[in-house]
């Protein structure tokens, strides 16, 4: 798949001197390539260290609460930043305190060090008991506050801080700062800004540098799966420790890419039955494929793999019933060090899901319908009963009167994935078995070793299931129904 990159540049001019009072309050929206606005994306500037998450509506302000003088030679109090530690000189006494936040600026620690004499200071900034991923690191000394944004565990880098001491500004007319956008899933933007004050044209973010599928990094990183506060196929919670990075396709396969592959790779392809209900059910090209079984689906990422030069992941000596339908495969087996399309463990679907959050849901724990249906397609924005007619009649838009949607139009979890909780469950490789979890450490499982009802896992809700259905840990038996489709992965 070929690979794209922006970086998109405007230049504006400002006028400092050495020791000018620096005002900063900047505010814009990110958006996606279809102008819906982005939650969770990270924006910075480069030079002041100022860092804000962009709201539900892809929102964003920067402003510092006070003017902050910089001069030529950074001051005494400025803080340095090296690992998860941030060492500071104060030059007399003030009061300290350091807070830990998520990207949507709940606070999860705060640190009071109370009033600390003048020299040399070092803070830990605890991470142990928390996820991967990125968290908003604020600093205050007095009156002062600096803001910096942390990568915890992601690739690269093991800690990364965007909030140094301020650069040295030379003695000139002309400074330029920039403004970078960073959004899981995406690729980061760069704009050169002019001015601190006032509003920024709407930003547009493209998806990530592989058609259609974004990158999770999961090599290494470990993270609390399940719950046990929902029944026993949730739980215990338990610790699992993923060990590759991998791809994931940005929305659930369609039926039109379905369709192309498959009609193309096996001869005796049978289209699946998506005109079952009321003449229509949820047949478009755009739409999420339904109605088939993992095997089916396979069968698919086989073909897949082979079109784009990739190994094939699955091997088997028999196909069994309709292929492209309801088939089954004897003798399989699949080999994941392959690197070709293949479905997610249910380890990996969960990590993926969560985008770094330890919540019921991405977005937190609000189950509100004005909320939820932002993010997901549900009972409540797929379908809707009819009190004259009695009986549930499907919502638009999509194809006729249906409920599986088309896939990508709201907006997507932290790592940039679309409908991962709603539209239809989806497919993993592993065997479900209600009771299979267990306390401790797990280094990545791949499922017990046979299923109930000879049925592997399903994850996620669909356009049928209520709100709390919708839960990132929520597991099922799947099967072949209008409420299950699946999504491609490929390691890195």
């Amino acid at each position: 798949m070929k690979k794209t990159t922006i970086l998109t540049t405007i230049l504006f001019m400002m006028c400092v001197t050495s020791g000018f009072s620096l005002d900063i309050n900047l505010k814009g929206k990110i958006v996606n390539e279809n102008g819906v606005g982005l939650s969770f994306a990270v924006v910075s500037l480069a030079n002041s260290g100022l860092v804000d998450t962009t709201n539900e509506d892809g929102e964003f302000r920067l402003q510092n609460s006070e003017t902050v003088g910089i001069k030529t030679n950074p001051a005494p109090g400025v803080p340095r930043f090296q690992g998860n530690t941030v060492s500071f000189l104060l030059s007399a006494p003030k009061q300290v305190s350091l807070t830990l936040n998520d990207l949507n600026g709940r606070e999860l620690q705060n640190i009071q060090q109370g009033m600390l004499r003048e020299g040399m200071h070092s803070i830990a900034v605890p991470l142990t008991n928390y996820s991967p991923g990125i968290y908003l690191v604020k600093l205050r000394m007095g009156k002062t506050s600096y803001i910096s944004k942390l990568y915890s565990g992601l690739p690269q880098t093991k800690y990364r801080f965007t909030s140094q001491e301020p650069p040295s500004l030379l003695k000139t007319t002309a400074v330029v700062d920039t403004l970078i956008v960073q959004r899981g899933g995406y690729e980061e933007k760069k704009i050169e800004v002019t001015s601190y004050i006032g509003g920024l044209p709407e930003i547009s973010l493209t998806l990530g540098d592989i058609d259609g599928m974004v990158f999770i990094p999961a090599n290494g990183k470990s993270y609390t799966m399940g719950s046990d506060d929902f029944g026993a196929a949730e739980g215990p919670a338990h610790t699992v420790k993923l060990v590759r990075d991998f791809w994931m396709g940005a929305t659930e396969v369609t039926q039109g890419e379905y369709v192309d592959v498959m009609d193309s790779a096996y001869s005796n392809f049978k289209k699946p039955a998506w005109d079952v209900k009321d003449g229509k059910y949820g047949e478009a090209p755009d739409i999420a494929v339904w109605r088939i079984s993992p095997y089916d689906a396979m069968l698919y990422l086989n073909a897949l793999s082979k079109r784009e030069g990739y190994d094939t992941v699955f091997t088997y000596t028999k196909v069994n019933g309709n292929l492209g339908w309801d088939c089954t495969l004897s003798g399989l087996k699949a080999d994941f060090t392959k690197n070709g399309y293949r479905l997610p463990t249910e380890a990996e679907w969960e990590f993926a899901a969560r985008g770094g959050t330890t919540t019921n849901y991405y977005w937190g724990n609000e189950k509100s319908e004005d909320i939820v249906k932002q993010y997901e397609w549900y009972e409540k924005n797929a379908q809707k009963y009819d009190d004259k007619l009695n009986k549930t009649i499907w919502t638009k838009p999509h194809a006729e009167n249906n409920g599986v949607q088309p896939v990508g139009q709201l907006k997507s979890n932290p790592y940039g994935l679309y409908d991962i909780l709603g539209n239809v469950t989806e497919f993993c490789w592993d065997w479900y078995q209600e009771f299979y979890y267990s306390p401790g450490t797990i280094v990545d499982p791949m499922g017990p070793e046979s299923g109930e009802r000879g049925r592997r896992v399903g994850r996620g809700g669909n356009h049928i299931a209520g709100v709390d259905n919708l839960r990132v840990t929520r597991r099922k038996q799947a099967d072949i129904s209008s409420d299950q489709g699946f999504r491609v992965v490929r390691n890195d």
